[in-house]
This record gives C-alpha cells, sequence and structure tokens, in this order.
C-alpha cells in the first residue's frame, strides 16, 4: 500500500479541515500591484471541493487537532491568547536506509482559521517524547512556530 503526499497537499488538507470540509484551490500570487501600489490584478478564491469531509467531521478533527496542541504531541505550536489546531507525525521515506520524515500540519486560530501551515523534514533527526522513533516532535522545529506567530502578529497590527 503506497501513499504519497506533499506540503502543499498536507497544507491542503489542514486547510480543508479548517474550512469546514470546503478544499480550495491553492495559488502562489495574492495580487500584482504596480510600481506605484494600484493593483493591478487580484487573485478570488476558487473552491476545489465542497463536502470532502462533512462540517461533523471538520469539528471533530479541529478538537482534535486542539487538543493535541493543547496537550499532546503537538503542545509546542502553542501560541498564548491563540487556539492552534495541529497534528504531528512520521511518513516512511520508502527507502530502509532512510529514516522517515517528520511532518506537522496545522491551522489557527482554530475557530477562525486565517493561517494553514505544513512542514516536511527529511532529516529531522530527532528522537519522540512519546514513542522515541522521532514521532511526535516536529513541531519543536524552527520556522514552523515562527509562521504561524507572524501571522497573528500581522493580525493583531492591522486591527
Amino acid at each position: 500500500f503506497e501513499v504519497r503526499a506533499t506540503a502543499l497537499q498536507m497544507a491542503m488538507v489542514a486547510a480543508g479541515i479548517a474550512n469546514q470540509g470546503t478544499v480550495m484551490r491553492p495559488y502562489l500570487v495574492d495580487e500584482v500591484q504596480s510600481p506605484t501600489f494600484e493593483v493591478l490584478r487580484q487573485t478570488e478564491p476558487e473552491v476545489l471541493t465542497k463536502n470532502a469531509v462533512s462540517t461533523s467531521t471538520a469539528d471533530q478533527l479541529t478538537d482534535l487537532m486542539v487538543y493535541t496542541v493543547d496537550e499532546g504531541t503537538a503542545s509546542p505550536a502553542a501560541i498564548t491568547g491563540v487556539p492552534v489546531a495541529g497534528k504531528t507525525g512520521t511518513a516512511q521515506s520508502g527507502n530502509p536506509d532512510v529514516p522517515p520524515y517528520a511532518w506537522f500540519v496545522s491551522f489557527a486560530p482554530a475557530q477562525d482559521p486565517e493561517v494553514a501551515v505544513a512542514v516536511m523534514i527529511q532529516k529531522a533527526d530527532i528522537v519522540g517524547e512519546h514513542t522515541g522513533d522521532g514521532e511526535g516532535d516536529v513541531s519543536h522545529e524552527p520556522g514552523r512556530h515562527d509562521a504561524v506567530e507572524g501571522q497573528d502578529e500581522e493580525r493583531r497590527q492591522h486591527a
């Protein structure tokens, strides 16, 4: 049985849960501006799939992911004052000489999401707090917390 996923695909999974089962088409450029900052072109959000999971399933997954940040393996992803939904994990490399990859997917704020992220680390070289095999500790990696916290800081500045 073989399953493969990219970091973008896993970010879309997290975003789909955050969006109550609606999966959006990803895009790289939000807007194009002139040298005088006039918006020349704006990307419009586009739905790829509605009801990838039911609203009930999305709510249950969100609750479980929040618990994982609040009490479980993703606790280093916690941000004071911001409910964060996240899940750590590992994926086999497919090569017996290569250790499993470490993964982390997340969205925040959990009940009113503004950002979804996925992090995959090929050579994490970490030991898991719970399993001893690397599972569960990817949230310690630099950059993941900064991405979510930076989005929160930007939101506070624009409020």
